[in-house]
């Protein structure tokens, strides 16, 4: 079961009635995200999250695929501020291993960063996005072979996906 597929539309609160916690002064109103994130119902706990990429399907825009999976016996909420994967972090590894760089849509995010979402995950249910990632790098890699893989961070919760195999290939300017 997916709770988000669509690459096109921006995903919105997936639960709308889920109350959000109620938090005092400038660390959380309608025009701002709250960093850090508050304690809050159904919030992740260690072990109930587990984070996979994928290759996208041949000819698609997008470099990966980022699916997080709800792997507990209980619903979890994750709350957001544009999407769910702006707590994810892309690692861009050589063929040796070494990183390269690591990247987020937290530069991105900035701007439009507003009033929280939530992203509530039954059991066994999964968020799924497909996602561009080299463009938040492409002046600082040359074109070849890399492997890419994800940590996302959200409270005191941290999770790690494989390593998957891309290939990049810099957009010639015109």
């Amino acid at each position: 079961m997916y709770a988000q597929t669509d690459d096109f539309d921006e995903p919105g609160p997936n639960a709308p009635n889920v109350e959000l916690p109620e938090e005092e002064g400038p660390v959380w109103n309608e025009d701002q995200f709250p960093n850090p994130i508050p304690d809050h119902p159904l919030a992740p706990k260690d072990g109930a999250i587990e984070l996979h990429l994928s290759k996208t399907p041949s000819g698609s825009s997008k470099d990966l695929v980022f699916r997080l999976t709800n792997v507990s016996d209980k619903p979890i909420n994750l709350l957001y501020g544009t999407w769910p994967y702006e707590h994810a972090y892309f690692q861009i590894l050589d063929h040796r291993g070494k990183l390269v760089k690591e990247v987020n849509h937290l530069i991105l995010l900035s701007l439009l960063r507003g009033k929280p979402k939530v992203l509530h995950l039954e059991p066994s249910e999964t968020y799924s996005e497909a996602l561009l990632i080299f463009h938040l790098a492409e002046n600082q890699l040359l074109a070849g072979d890399y492997k890419v893989k994800a940590v996302f961070r959200y409270r005191d919760v941290e999770v790690h996906s494989d390593a998957i195999n891309l290939s990049y290939s810099p957009l010639e300017k015109a």
